[in-house]
């Protein structure tokens, strides 16, 4: 379901905002995402811890109810001419450069998320990072996040999304591989905050600019390929927390390690899609006209 809403989500923006205001649009939606896994893992675990399980529950029930309520009130009809048959996405995926985006997007996730699975792990074995540091650790890493989506739209709208995307997935391998020396060497919490606000600052810009190059590239079926780039981003999130499994056991630094091996692979995908894109380029001022559910 949550990937259903937020391709929806993504569809409605990119079709309501001008191809000037795109970027920013598509990002505002992406913010939602990314606050929800920055904040709302350590928001509704204080909310268990003082009211009890349920309560976080009822939080979310709440919410809910305010952006369904939100949503009624402001936005209008959309048609939608169903949903998209499985022989429509494959043949979405086999536009020139879509299938190497949407590979580099899961890549990059997983890199992204063999850190984030196991930060609270990852901070104990570096820093000693425990009780209250933890959760500045996170707020940290998620307010840094928040401020990369806002930076992604701006970007988007005022210069090519493949050079956002290059920008984001380049930055986030450095500073992986800079948590890593940590991770082998060791640091003091200061220290750890710092290069985890610069790894989720630039980290987060590639995913915004990986959906308008989407949408540039599979211009009327933007929808469809938003609705693949959804599962790209799951089944990265999905290897990641599996390969952490196995790459903790090699210690802090093999994690980091492993992470910035997937972010590199990333970097090699964006480049073949670069490629694939030069050869049959789509203007991205193409309208959409379709959601798929």
């Amino acid at each position: 379901m949550d990937s259903r809403c937020r391709t929806a989500a993504s569809a409605a923006a990119a079709t309501l905002s001008s191809p000037t205001e795109r970027g920013r649009a598509l990002a505002t939606v992406l913010g939602g995402l990314t606050v929800a896994n920055a904040l709302g893992v350590p928001l509704g675990t204080l909310i268990g811890q003082t009211a009890g399980w349920r309560g976080t529950f009822v939080f979310v029930a709440v919410l809910g109810v305010i952006a369904l309520a939100g949503l009624s009130l402001t936005l209008g009809s959309m048609p939608s001419p169903g949903v998209a048959s499985f022989a429509q996405r494959m043949a979405v995926a086999r536009i020139p450069g879509v299938l190497s985006t949407l590979v580099a997007t899961a890549l990059a996730m997983a890199g992204v998320f063999v850190l984030f699975s196991y930060l609270a792990w990852f901070a104990g074995q570096t820093a000693g990072v425990s009780g209250s540091e933890l959760t500045v650790l996170y707020l940290v890493a998620g307010l840094t996040a928040v401020l990369s989506n806002l930076a992604a739209g701006w970007l988007i709208d005022h210069m090519p999304a493949t050079r956002v995307a290059a920008v984001g997935m380049a930055g986030l391998l450095v500073f992986t591989l800079v948590l890593a020396a940590l991770g082998f060497a060791g640091t003091n919490v200061v220290v750890l905050c710092l290069v985890l606000g610069l790894w989720s600052l630039i980290g987060w810009l590639f995913n915004p600019a990986q959906q308008q190059r989407l949408l540039g590239a599979s211009g009327p079926t933007g929808p469809i390929a938003l609705s693949l780039n959804s599962s790209a981003i799951y089944a990265g999130q999905a290897v990641a927390g599996r390969v952490g499994a196995f790459a903790v056991a090699g210690g802090a630094g093999a994690l980091a390690v492993v992470a910035a091996v997937a972010v590199a692979l990333a970097l090699l995908s964006l480049y073949v899609s670069i490629r694939r894109f030069a050869s049959t380029p789509v203007p991205v001022e193409t309208p959409v006209e379709t959601v798929s559910r």
